[in-house]
């Protein structure tokens, strides 16, 4: 639950929720101290947040200006009214209409500034102003680049002679005629890390039968 909930910077409202749906229950006080613990535990995460917010912000305020973060494995660039996230894949996010706003100030928090972008909003479906903050940045990079590692595996498993007939999330399912292919070699093939993400660990765990299982 916490890893869940507070992977990408939610607190006592997210924890509350993700854990609802695996029956843990807490109090908030409790929820805000795991909250503590959890970013204790994960500094390089939590300064990863706030680097990638930080570049989104110079971006906006430099239209044209490439800010590379992460070592230069992501960068943020503002042009054409939009706020461009670059992959390592060399494929590009887009972020509609940015501009920067300022937050209200709190008792514990003074005012700050903030990427607002149009898009459609998560709970209401419609499109309207979003805010953008280090842990739904991350998200969006994590997603996207986990996304782009399955498609190349996609095209690998085609040329091999896998032919894919369903995806579901992070998995590939291919329809062999009996007695072709094997679950290693499927795997093996899924394996490969593409030259853009070296480094990355990637792990597949395969399975076989005669029917969609899950």
């Amino acid at each position: 639950v916490m890893e869940l909930s507070m992977g990408y910077q939610g607190g006592v409202r997210a924890f509350q929720k993700m854990g609802a749906n695996y029956g843990v229950v807490v109090s908030d006080d409790r929820a805000e101290e795991l909250k503590s613990a959890w970013r204790e535990a994960h500094p390089s995460v939590v300064s990863g947040w706030w680097e990638l917010q930080g570049a989104a912000i110079q971006a906006v305020r430099s239209p044209g200006m490439k800010v590379p973060v992460y070592g230069g494995r992501v960068s943020y660039l503002c042009q054409h009214g939009f706020l461009w996230c670059r992959l390592p894949s060399m494929r590009v996010l887009a972020y509609a209409s940015p501009s920067i706003i300022w937050t209200e100030p709190t008792a514990e928090r003074k005012s700050r500034p903030q990427v607002q972008f149009y898009g459609v909003d998560s709970m209401t479906k419609k499109w309207g102003p979003n805010r953008l903050y280090g842990g739904l940045q991350c998200e969006n990079i994590v997603q996207a680049v986990a996304r782009d590692v399955l498609v190349e595996s996609m095209f690998r498993l085609e040329a091999a002679g896998y032919p894919l007939v369903l995806t579901v999330h992070d998995e590939n399912i291919c329809e062999m005629p009996n007695g072709q292919g094997s679950v290693e070699e499927l795997s093996e093939i899924m394996s490969i890390v593409p030259d853009w993400a070296d480094g990355l660990p990637v792990a597949v765990s395969a399975w076989e039968d005669f029917r969609y299982v899950k």
